[in-house]
């Protein structure tokens, strides 16, 4: 389970050390938000997993196809790791870099989607010619 409390704390820790050295040492203030994400991002990793194997098991046992699953997990991860790393880009202050990141994550999105819509397209036409 994600210790909710211990995250607060780390992030609280984190924002509070960046906030005092970012006047005096800005590539400092950036590396220290860096490694707290990071830090933050690794406690949730393992409850994550969990969640993954129970959503498969579900899956499993009610006969749905573990390729649509997959697909939207993946679609998940890219949203969550393109907002991530845009998020980041812009506390660094390379506002139009995050911004780039985002584009390329909704283009990765689409990409990753299309094996969705066929399925989805195939199964309007065949209803249709019944």
């Amino acid at each position: 389970m994600i210790d909710v409390v211990k995250i607060i704390i780390i992030g609280v820790v984190g924002a509070f050390l960046a906030i005092t050295v970012k006047d005096t040492k800005p590539e400092f203030a950036i590396a220290i938000a860096l490694v707290t994400g990071i830090i933050i991002l690794m406690m949730c990793l393992e409850p994550i997993f969990g969640l993954i194997t129970s959503l498969k098991n579900i899956c499993e046992r009610t006969g749905i196809d573990l390729t649509f699953f997959e697909i939207i997990l993946k679609i998940i991860g890219v949203s969550y790791m393109t907002q991530l790393a845009s998020a980041a880009c812009e506390d660094s202050g390379q506002k139009s870099i995050g911004t780039k990141i985002d584009f390329a994550g909704k283009i990765a999105i689409i990409v990753l989607a299309v094996p969705i819509l066929q399925q989805i397209i195939d199964l309007l036409l065949n209803l249709v010619n019944m």
